[in-house]
């Protein structure tokens, strides 16, 4: 990850707008070149972050849960994060012209998106009123759709403070988000407006197949409205039991070591663990014990060091 942000960095100084497409979660590596590789030159790179957010069946890893806190603290980054399928194409659209002024992140779900009308769609940095009217009770509610996370819309914080009581939701963690960022400027115009920040706990969340189900967890509501059951968490990682048949899951670990077998052309497998990597078809591997497994592993990156520090191509 730190290589491709630097050659992102690369390509820009060339006069080129490169776009660096990465999971929300890998772009944690590269954290110094998109500070001063990128930002701190205002160079026009865009990075579209897959991933944001809960992830679920991802795995625990692969949660997108700090890209506002911390792009948002990165000086002259922009932070966007569509709410539909149209609301990112058009971000992609005016980011190619907002990078004039230097990086633009567009952060959005692993998922189906939502569809929505062209009445629908904002533009630039400019946050989007969503709803306003009479809620529960004949409380008067007003909904912002912010949009851009960083800077915040003036418009959107004047509106907030004009209001006696806010409430931010992020799919990030809560210390340092967006919403205490909100918090903050609300409180600089009208210090009597109570604001009530929602957002991830800063912890390690578990794998679940179900994002909702974790959400949930943490007091969010599933996509239907309503609480999915609670389930005990599982732990963050766990070596699958004795003969226990993996498929799906592991597709991305077996390529890895499948691209390392044919690579150095390792031969010397334990007995109790197959691999199969034949072509393009699905992959397979058989875990009989986690022992194998580990050593597996360790004969695999030690052989991978050797030849590659040997290669007089490198």
């Amino acid at each position: 990850m730190k290589v491709v942000v630097t050659g992102a960095a690369g390509m820009a100084m060339g006069g080129l707008r490169p776009i660096v497409a990465i999971y929300s979660t890998f772009l944690n590596r590269a954290w110094d070149q998109v500070v001063y590789d990128v930002a701190l030159h205002r160079l026009p790179v865009i990075f579209c972050l897959d991933r944001a957010g809960v992830t679920g069946p991802d795995g625990a890893s692969h949660h997108g849960v700090y890209d506002m806190a911390l792009l948002s603290k990165v000086p002259g980054m922009r932070v966007l994060a569509p709410s539909s399928a149209q609301e990112l194409a058009q971000m992609l659209h005016d980011a190619m012209s907002l990078a004039d002024a230097g990086p633009i992140a567009i952060r959005y779900p692993r998922g189906a998106a939502r569809q929505v009308s062209e009445h629908e769609v904002g533009s630039g940095l400019t946050a989007r009123k969503a709803v306003t009217g009479s809620g529960t009770g004949g409380i008067e509610v007003t909904v912002w759709d912010p949009r851009c996370c960083a800077p915040l819309d003036p418009d959107m914080i004047a509106d907030a403070a004009a209001h006696d009581r806010v409430i931010t939701i992020e799919d990030g963690i809560r210390d340092g988000g967006i919403g205490m960022s909100v918090a903050d400027a609300v409180c600089s115009i009208d210090q009597s407006t109570h604001v009530d920040v929602l957002g991830l706990p800063t912890k390690f969340i578990p794998h679940d197949p179900k994002s909702d189900a974790i959400l949930a967890r943490f007091g969010g509501k599933s996509h239907e409205g309503e609480p999915p059951e609670r389930s005990p968490s599982p732990p963050a990682f766990e070596l699958p039991p004795p003969g226990v048949r993996i498929t799906d899951v592991t597709a991305m670990a077996l390529d890895t070591m499948g691209s390392l077998i044919t690579r150095f052309r390792l031969a010397a497998l334990p007995p109790d663990v197959l691999v199969t990597v034949p072509g393009d078809a699905a992959k397979t591997m058989d875990f009989h014990r986690a022992e194998e497994l580990i050593a597996l592993g360790r004969r695999l990156t030690e052989t991978a060091l050797d030849e590659a520090l040997a290669d007089e191509d490198l």
